[in-house]
């Protein structure tokens, strides 16, 4: 049996999981509304709006995007506090969140944050890279509680050098500075900018 994106917008808004499974291993696609569904929503709006929480979870671990507007210019997530249904809204705000968290970010010339978010394990994990004095620090966050635990620093000699090389591009890229061979094996010297007199 063929599957629209009628289908999974119906399924959606009827907190019928297992359709909406099946709409999507059909390959419906899941962030367009269908043409005769009201104000132009999606499913992720549908489900939203009714508060079928484990079909918004399952949307948007399946790629749903918490951005998109409807005619009406309301996303998912304005759908759901106009319908009062609270645990959506707290799962679509931690979804939004981490949907704008950046990858990579520099701190200064020698410092660089990789985070990586998971709205299922609701963890948020945060790498610093300290290429001056060759240590990274790691910072896991419960998205739910808030609290964090911050591991002891690891010196680069300890880490995997295709994980190193991958910071180091990234440093690069964004801007930052430092000696390939002072971070890959310590030896040489950190390039520091030359400051004007």
């Amino acid at each position: 049996m063929s599957r629209t994106r009628a289908d999974l917008i119906e399924a959606a808004q009827n907190g019928d999981l297992p359709t909406v499974k099946k709409c999507l291993e059909a390959g419906v696609n899941i962030d367009v509304p269908s043409q005769d569904s009201q104000y132009g929503q999606n499913a992720l709006h549908s489900a939203a709006r009714e508060g079928h929480l484990g079909v918004v979870q399952y949307l948007i671990a399946s790629g749903a995007k918490t951005d998109v507007r409807d005619s009406r210019d309301q996303t998912p997530l304005d759908l759901a506090r106009d319908y009062e249904q609270n645990e959506v809204i707290a799962y679509l705000e931690l979804a939004e969140r981490l949907q704008t968290t950046p990858e990579w970010s520099l701190l200064g010339s020698f410092c660089l944050a990789h985070v990586e978010s998971s709205i299922g394990l609701q963890r948020q994990l945060t790498e610093v890279f300290n290429f001056a004095s060759r240590e990274r620090l790691l910072i896991s966050e419960n998205l739910k509680t808030g609290s964090e635990t911050v591991l002891p620093p690891t010196g680069f000699d300890d880490l995997p050098q295709a994980l190193l090389e991958k910071a180091l591009e990234q440093l690069k890229h964004l801007g930052g500075a430092a000696d390939e061979e002072f971070v890959l094996h310590g030896t040489g010297k950190l390039n520091k900018p030359k400051r004007g007199l």
